[in-house]
């Protein structure tokens, strides 16, 4: 654990320093005042559109962070030499993905953290109710970034930047699509061939739908933490299987 510490520690320090971050967190205070705005501009549904609008831009706003410095990170450390540190010593290379990775996570759940109890309090001052529900629900999002930060450290230490950054940005983009697969599976609209290459990717991809709770935070739905509870074991078994394959692809790889 000892060497794991010491990546995930000196990559937190390194990005919390860099600008790559203060500019995305500076792109999700924006993004949360820009849910605001929206909300003023439509007083009578000023609590719906904040939620609604609020939770997605911070979604995308942390699978855009997650997938950004995953990337930087890791192909960066690669192409620059400086992995050869940490590899070069008695350490398994499965050291530097699981340390990139919780720098990651770290990072993801401090920006919803804050961010979210940003936008709880932007709830507040349109006078609506629920800004304790908002806030959970913005720290259950944080398993979708951990899930896409996973996802690219796992392109990432075998790929260029370009390539991952394709690979990561597709798997986003699909894994909001799915819902859609989903219903279009059920009314056998693609066919028995397409129906079984639809289930392949409902299967394959990551399910990011299930850290979605806008509906239990407008009152919807009611609380459902059995529900939660598996969708946060299907984030840990997910990530634990991108980091499995993060580690065997790192190992194929010849560094230079």
């Amino acid at each position: 654990m000892t060497p794991i510490l010491a990546v995930f520690v000196a990559g937190t320090r390194e990005l919390l320093r860099s600008r790559v971050y203060l500019n995305l967190l500076a792109g999700g205070f924006l993004l949360v005042f820009g849910a605001w705005v929206f909300a003023e501009l439509a007083p009578d549904q000023a609590d719906e559109i904040l939620i609604d609008v609020g939770l997605a831009f911070l979604s995308l706003m942390t699978a855009v962070l997650a997938g950004v410095l995953g990337i930087v990170t890791v192909t960066r450390d690669i192409e620059t030499r400086e992995v050869h540190s940490v590899v070069a010593r008695p350490v398994p290379r499965a050291t530097f993905v699981v340390g990139r990775f919780l720098t990651l996570a770290a990072l993801v759940l401090v920006s919803n953290l804050v961010l979210g109890l940003v936008l709880s309090g932007l709830l507040l001052t349109v006078g609506a109710d629920g800004a304790g529900r908002l806030w959970f629900a913005a720290q259950f999002a944080s398993g979708e970034g951990i899930i896409v930060a996973a996802v690219a450290v796992m392109f990432g230490v075998a790929s260029s930047s370009t390539t991952s950054a394709l690979f990561v940005g597709g798997t986003f983009l699909l894994s909001r699509l799915l819902p859609t697969f989903a219903a279009l599976i059920e009314s056998d609209r693609f066919g028995a061939l397409g129906s079984q290459v639809a289930t392949v990717m409902y299967t394959v991809l990551p399910q990011l739908f299930r850290f979605d709770l806008s509906a239990w935070v407008r009152g919807e739905t009611a609380a459902d933490p059995a529900a939660w509870a598996m969708s946060l074991l299907y984030a840990a078994v997910y990530v634990g299987a991108m980091l499995a394959l993060a580690t065997l692809r790192f190992a194929r790889r010849e560094l230079r």
